[in-house]
């Protein structure tokens, strides 16, 4: 499997699940059993808090603006290394570039400040980045081991 495939697979999940929680901004759904099923299938991965979420409109995004932030982090760092070399990183730093999404958590639980959708948002964008360059190191890991052990 390719570099180029495996970020053109990611990409297209993404974008799905990118798409499936801009809904209720993107299309206007008046049937209640559908807006029940988007929403009940983003609660999965998200406390979906109303005062946390991008409003844009008088619409809420189904996912909060900390989640957002991961998941379009996660897509446009797919997007840029389709058109670049791979950046291959190791746990050490994909956990020190977690920090700064770690401390917002703890200081705003502390009541150090405010949550910001901003804040929120940046720091899940650098989580979401470095968590697929991640995930796509330890993928090739994986693919070029099995490739490597095959051949013998």
């Amino acid at each position: 499997m390719n570099f180029i495939f495996l970020c053109i697979s990611i990409l297209s999940l993404l974008g799905i699940w990118i798409y499936g929680f801009l809904t209720p901004v993107l299309l206007d759904i008046d049937n209640s059993f559908l807006q029940f099923l988007f929403a009940r299938t983003y609660s999965t991965m998200c406390h979906q808090d109303s005062a946390r979420c991008i409003t844009i409109g008088n619409e809420h995004l189904l996912v909060c603006a900390r989640c957002a932030g991961i998941y379009f982090g996660a897509f446009i760092t797919c997007l840029i290394n389709l058109f670049r070399k791979p950046i291959h990183i190791d746990k050490k730093i994909f956990i020190f570039m977690s920090l700064p999404m770690l401390l917002d958590i703890i200081s705003v639980l502390m009541g150090l400040y405010q949550y910001s959708k901003i804040v929120a948002s940046l720091t899940g964008l650098i989580f979401g980045s470095f968590l697929l360059l991640l995930i796509i190191s330890e993928l090739e890991d994986y693919l070029f081991i099995k490739k490597v052990l095959k051949n013998e």
